[in-house]
């Protein structure tokens, strides 16, 4: 599933335009990238505060782009839904016991079930390592310190909030499946941990109270990402969000194997530590009062 670092092509290079905005940078998900490893955040707008900001490198252009690949990513995303929602058992009023069961008697690969709202209390497992599950809810809530795993996909219509340090695992399944999927926002409150072996997906995702810790092969979020607390972030494949505003005590965003891309601004007004394994590219402006950032080529 994974695929080859998307492109950027700045404005010195003599391409094509972008077909999806008529720029002159593109973003290209099946070709490798052509520009040279470097230290420097890639920048169309404004770096403000320069005492604390990394080192920077304008290239115009980079916002329209990052967002039509964004849209590409949530557009895929939208359609496997769909697709989910095709052949789903409709269980609309079901607890998790009635879902388990539901999971338990039927032969389907995957086993599909679309539910309503979940309050999860307790630990809970659904699917397993030879039976792999896709979960349509309304929303999800858990309010205990209790370990929720699914083998295979969770999807939520409208919101998740994890609180009181819950742990959410979303685990492959025979290299498919284990992405959790938000329609609307991510809350992510007191020493939750959530790993996911492929995609987590936000329509804005927040990090409040105590160490929070992410995992995950790839992180897209639509509009805003707020960390405001302990985070550490471990993505072994890219990154691409709307914003980030960071109000942290100390936030590390890993990205080990790609880039990290932003849409529109990065906001920070503590530390936050970035580390990619590509290029941090920003679409528009920065605004940083204590930051660092390294890159690993």
């Amino acid at each position: 599933m994974g695929k080859a670092a998307p492109v950027v092509r700045g404005e010195e290079d003599e391409e094509e335009p972008d077909p999806g905005t008529g720029g002159p940078v593109r973003i290209d998900p099946e070709n490798g990238r052509d520009i040279p490893e470097s230290d420097k955040v890639l920048l169309s707008g404004t770096m403000h505060n320069l005492t604390h900001a990394p080192a920077y490198r304008k290239v115009e252009g980079m916002q329209p782009v990052i967002g039509n690949y964004l849209n590409k990513l949530i557009d895929r995303m939208e359609s496997d839904i769909t697709g989910y929602k095709a052949s789903a058992i409709s269980c609309k009023s079901c607890d998790v016991a009635d879902i388990q069961n539901a999971i338990a008697g039927s032969q389907a690969d995957p086993v599909i079930i679309q539910a309503g709202h979940l309050n999860l209390d307790s630990d809970v497992t659904f699917g397993s390592p030879t039976k792999p599950f896709v979960l349509l809810v309304q929303g999800m809530n858990t309010n205990q310190a209790n370990a929720v795993t699914i083998y295979g996909t969770l999807i939520a219509e409208h919101a998740l909030n994890a609180n009181q340090g819950t742990k959410l695992t979303a685990a492959a399944v025979g290299g498919k499946y284990g992405s959790v999927w938000v329609g609307g926002p991510v809350h992510l409150n007191n020493d939750s941990n959530v790993t996911v072996s492929d995609t987590l997906y936000a329509g804005n995702l927040t990090y409040n109270n105590g160490t929070l810790q992410m995992n995950a092969r790839r992180v897209v979020v639509e509009g805003q990402m707020h960390i405001n607390t302990n985070v550490e972030m471990n993505i072994s494949g890219e990154m691409v969000v709307g914003a980030i505003v960071s109000n942290n005590q100390v936030g590390n965003l890993n990205i080990t194997g790609g880039d990290l891309y932003v849409r529109d601004n990065v906001s920070v007004n503590n530390n936050l530590n970035v580390t990619t394994g590509g290029v941090w590219a920003i679409g528009s402006g920065s605004a940083k009062q204590e930051d660092r950032h390294s890159h690993a080529g």
